[in-house]
């Protein structure tokens, strides 16, 4: 049986590859182990109560992110709205945002300033979103 013959390559042109092929794959594996994030699932939440501390879960929750258009906030438990969730954390500024949250129950309306961001090393790594400041819960008559 008849061996193919076997090719060489000269060793300038195996350290060209092997520079030109790991380079990216190492400078990709600094970047990942740079931004090292947990498997967890963040959300921003707003509690709705009404005078009596009863979680309200009738109300209509409508969160706006003063940079794009309004959207309305989905009920996570009773009377736990969802006002921003790590789907979504791609899209917020690398220095935070303010949002508006409008809660309206009948003839009742409240309005809370919340600010988020996100955690990470850089604003190029941004694991999950959290809640920079303002309050958890609104109570509504």
């Amino acid at each position: 049986m008849r061996r193919p013959p076997s090719r060489v390559f000269p060793a300038s042109a195996i350290i060209a590859f092997v520079l030109g092929v790991a380079t990216p794959g190492r400078a990709a594996a600094q970047d990942s182990a740079a931004c090292m994030c947990t498997s967890s699932f963040a959300t921003v939440t707003l509690s709705v109560v009404d005078s009596a501390g009863r979680a309200v879960d009738d109300a209509v929750v409508t969160v706006r992110r003063l940079r794009r258009r309004a959207t309305r906030a989905e009920a996570l438990l009773p009377g736990v709205y969802t006002i921003v969730d790590d789907m979504q954390k791609d899209s917020i500024a690398a220095g935070g945002e303010t949002v508006e949250v409008t809660v309206a129950r009948g003839a009742h309306r409240g309005r809370v300033t919340l600010r988020i961001g996100t955690t990470g090393a850089s604003p190029r790594c941004r694991c999950h979103v959290v809640r920079l400041s303002g309050p958890e819960r609104i109570v509504v008559p």
